[in-house]
């Protein structure tokens, strides 16, 4: 049976019966109903302060008396202990100007009925997978932030490398997603810079990174761009309301200018010189406090899938 907590809000007692069959039905065991929004405000505990969520998905009504679903939607979301926690509306009619207001609330899919089984638990499934990717990123944003701090200058720059701080760049992205601006990112990373630093000693890969840092900062990028180091041997060019074709130039030209530098690396399986990697992505909204993690992942698949250097002939030597 599936461990997920759904809350289903509905003011008809035989639609919640429906659904909590349904759900049951699909594998759903740890499903509750309440009849209107003061019932589920009460069951959520959205008034007790940070704690995690009571439940992993939320099935919520449209027209409900008193008040309505979008409402109770916009109170739910605006709880932080929701934040990241899947509202699917639930529609007895194909009202368009309500599903509007609904996903304007903060809803994230919905659902009509009288309930169909299948559509019911396909959208569930699906919002309960959106959730965990959620979970997943947040926490490997923590861990890189855990793992970043205490390396930062409180100022927001690093004097060794002439660039921005990880403390700097999170506020830039907050603040762009706070005030809803599309922002383009470029991840420029270090090709195998553990390696590297075991190989050549701390002292030398301090240096390194020193070397590139300055290189890139002499790469032209596009107006208000802010250049940083994310996490270790990671770089972070910031653009917000900048098309992604701007960045995609840059982080080319970025590429360009470290290949040209032609840096013995001695350390890896893949290269002869010190190399970057690049990804560039847009994103708005909460979705952009997300995409450095993906951006991360998206790199390291280009890493494992670069083919390591050609063993040296040995019947030549």
């Amino acid at each position: 049976m599936n461990s997920a907590r759904i809350l289903l809000v509905d003011d008809s007692a035989e639609a919640r019966d429906a659904g909590i069959l349904a759900l049951a039905t699909g594998g759903f065991a740890q499903v509750e109903g309440a009849s209107d929004a003061d019932h589920a405000y009460d069951l959520l505990g959205i008034q007790d302060g940070p704690a995690p969520p009571a439940f992993d998905c939320i099935l919520l009504d449209i027209l409900m008396p008193g008040v309505d679903g979008i409402e109770a939607c916009a109170a739910i979301r605006s709880s932080g202990r929701y934040r990241d926690v899947p509202i699917i509306m639930v529609s007895g009619q194909n009202d368009v100007s309500s599903l509007n207001q609904s996903f304007v609330a903060g809803a994230n899919d919905y659902v009509t009925k009288p309930f169909r089984p299948i559509d019911l638990l396909a959208r569930t499934r699906a919002a309960l997978r959106f959730k965990r990717e959620i979970d997943r990123r947040r926490a490997r944003e923590k861990a890189l932030r855990d793992k970043t701090t205490a390396q930062e200058e409180s100022r927001g720059f690093l004097p060794d490398l002439l660039i921005a701080s990880r403390s700097l760049l999170d506020a830039e992205l907050r603040l762009a997603a706070d005030n809803g601006v599309d922002t383009t990112l470029c991840a420029l990373q270090v090709r195998a810079l553990e390696p590297y630093r075991l190989e050549h000693g701390a002292a030398a890969a301090t240096r390194l990174m020193r070397q590139l840092s300055m290189a890139l900062c002499d790469v032209p990028a596009p107006m208000g761009a802010v250049l940083g180091l994310f996490d270790d041997g990671l770089f972070l060019s910031i653009a917000p309301n900048v098309d992604p074709m701007g960045m995609v130039a840059f982080g080319e030209a970025a590429l360009a200018r470290i290949d040209a530098l032609k840096l013995p690396h001695g350390a890896s399986a893949r290269d002869l010189h010190v190399a970057l990697d690049a990804v560039v992505d847009m994103a708005g909204g909460d979705r952009l406090l997300l995409l450095p993690g993906e951006m991360i992942t998206l790199l390291e698949q280009q890493q494992r899938r670069r083919p390591s250097l050609p063993l040296p002939d040995m019947d030549a030597l």
